[in-house]
């Protein structure tokens, strides 16, 4: 089944009951506080990724909940320590803090349900679905193909990057909840800014680099430095198929300056450079500022940073100049 592929076996099938697969899993509300408990989230960017989950929980707004978030941080669980809870809630507190989570969120679904739909869908006849990927780098508690994706999305496999605790603490709150996964589902364990170690976990998963995939880097990007932007990118331009897309959103360092716990390392700039830093494959780089965005969703922030997505095109890269290149090396 899709839950047993999280333990290392393959996912094969979404069907079945929750039930039975708690029981083959051993599954119990005890298993799933253990694994929850065990995530290091002492770790800034696991602790962010907490964040923004704890934000999507409590938003109340129907268009970003997820049954994830709402049974970890429910009022009566007992999934995350007492300190971490109160941690989460001065973090919601903050000005702007649950704001840039919502709009964030927002505008990702938008474009990936938009992506989705262009590629997805085959002549008239819109129940008949071609196959595709999304991958999720840095997945953290985000559940939003369980929001996006229905019965007609079948053919279209998720991908979950993260550290295997994140993992392991996902499958278990979601067994616990009951969820049932809208379509295939497999988990990456890596770290996507490692050279070739996304690449390597990806296709071991069965990734298939003749589909069109659609990569999303939330609250991630503007963490890495540039080793780990270009081990990520480098993996990501032998793993994109022609007509592949990528979306994250990239803090201003300068309005990120007070945030001692998880310093931005990478402006959006840093994010380009690394991106076309072996060969010119990413196109249709295109930023939008999340300020901008906020109006859309009646919400107001000030210049924290931008929304970027670009167009994966290997076929438009010049053969020659990259020979000359090389040969001039």
């Amino acid at each position: 089944s899709s839950w047993e592929g999280m333990r290392g076996g393959s996912v094969n099938d979404a069907a079945g009951g929750a039930s039975c697969r708690a029981k083959r899993r051993g599954c119990t509300a005890r298993t799933a506080r253990e694994s929850c408990m065990s995530m290091k989230f002492d770790d800034p960017l696991k602790m962010r990724a907490l964040e923004a989950a704890f934000i999507r929980a409590k938003s109340g707004d129907a268009a970003v909940r997820d049954s994830l978030s709402e049974t970890v941080f429910a009022a009566d669980s007992d999934l995350v320590s007492a300190e971490t809870r109160r941690r989460l809630e001065l973090h919601a507190a903050a000005p702007s803090a649950a704001d840039l989570v919502l709009v964030r969120t927002k505008a990702i679904d938008e474009v990936v349900s938009a992506w989705l739909s262009e590629t997805t869908t085959v002549g008239a006849d819109r129940d008949f679905k071609r196959y595709a990927q999304i991958v999720l780098i840095g997945c953290g508690l985000d559940m939003r193909h369980y929001r996006l994706l229905s019965e007609k999305d079948k053919n279209v496999v998720v991908f979950e990057v993260d550290h295997r605790d994140v993992l392991d603490a996902r499958l278990d709150g979601l067994i616990a909840r009951g969820c049932e996964p809208p379509c295939l589902i497999e988990p990456v364990s890596c770290d996507a800014g490692q050279q070739n170690d996304l690449l390597d976990a990806l296709l071991w998963r069965g990734y298939r680099i003749d589909l069109p995939t659609i990569f999303i880097a939330e609250s991630i990007l503007s963490y890495f430095n540039k080793a780990q932007l270009d081990a990520l990118f480098s993996s990501l331009a032998r793993l994109a198929a022609d007509g592949s897309r990528i979306i994250a959103d990239i803090l201003d360092p300068a309005t990120a300056a007070g945030d001692q716990h998880l310093p931005v390392l990478a402006a959006l700039g840093d994010v380009v450079a690394s991106m076309n830093g072996e060969a010119l494959v990413w196109h249709h780089i295109e930023s939008v500022s999340l300020d901008g965005l906020a109006s859309k969703f009646g919400k107001s922030l000030p210049a924290v940073g931008a929304l970027m997505t670009a167009e994966f095109d290997y076929s438009a890269i010049d053969v020659s100049d990259v020979s000359s290149t090389s040969s001039s090396e």
